[in-house]
């Protein structure tokens, strides 16, 4: 008689380091094997990479090279193992690694205008652009140079997905960047913006929270890798290994023109 035995180790892998894991796999046992689920916390979708190693079992149907999970999915169906003719006993071993977002998207919407990341009146430099020498080597990102305390608004319309508030740390060195407090947006094109660096207690949004564009979404700090007080902004779309970082043109002056901006550059924002 067929001994039907199983047992799973889960290994995980993210982009980012968290207490305990937003994305689960998990198996529910069939008459003739198992049917294999993830769950996803995020308000986000998430690529999930399967791997299974069977004793006794094959897959019904092949496993893709990439699962993408929807948004806050409860049990979401990855793919049944059954045991062969023959086994006598039957086991697997699942391993799994993710990332937030769909990493098969190759585009954004790059016709999207961003506003400045900070309230009508106010006037800031960029102190670091897009490739630049300091901590921006190959990234597309831009830290506005800003006192700590000032009023962080949404660039773009998008959901809050992530939040870190806590530290109150801060150094030159990348050691530090495990410190830094940010607010972390998805957007409807998949791609996602953050704001880095705020003071501590300073998200004033909840994961799961819908922005709009100009809504206040925090207060800046000088928390994390960093020499001063500053905001780091970056919009990105996410890959299994790497952030593919996007240059993305803001409303300025009045608001009725839009531009790249440039390091050393002052802003204004009028509207």
């Amino acid at each position: 008689m067929m001994r039907l035995t199983a047992f799973a180790i889960i290994l995980l892998c993210s982009w980012l380091a968290h207490a305990q894991s937003e994305i689960k796999v998990f198996a529910e046992k069939e008459p003739k094997g198992f049917v294999i689920y993830a769950s996803n916390e995020f308000y986000c979708p998430a690529s999930l990479m399967l791997n299974l190693e069977l004793e006794g079992m094959v897959t019904v149907g092949d496993i893709p090279k990439v699962f993408v999970v929807p948004a806050r999915a409860d049990k979401f169906r990855l793919i049944e193992i059954k045991a062969t003719e023959t086994a006598t006993k039957i086991s697997y071993v699942s391993r799994f690694m993710f990332v937030m977002g769909d990493i098969s998207l190759s585009k954004h919407d790059s016709t999207v205008l961003y506003d400045l990341p900070f309230a009508n009146g106010k006037r800031f430099m960029v102190h670091q652009g897009y490739n630049g020498q300091a901590s921006h080597k190959n990234i597309k990102a831009l830290d506005f140079s800003m006192p700590v305390g000032t009023d962080v608004l949404a660039a773009r319309d998008g959901v809050v997905v992530k939040v870190a508030e806590g530290n109150d740390q801060a150094c030159p060195e990348e050691q530090c960047a495990k410190y830094n407090n940010y607010v972390l947006l998805f957007h409807d094109d998949g791609s996602f913006s953050e704001y880095v660096h705020l003071s501590k207690g300073g998200a004033l949004v909840d994961p799961g929270d819908k922005v709009k564009q100009g809504d206040l979404i925090a207060r800046s700090g000088n928390t994390g890798w960093t020499s001063g007080p500053h905001l780091h902004f970056c919009a990105f779309m996410q890959k299994i290994d790497h952030r593919v970082t996007l240059a993305t043109r803001f409303r300025t002056g009045n608001g009725q023109v839009s531009e790249l901006l440039a390091e050393k550059s002052w802003y204004d924002r009028k509207y």
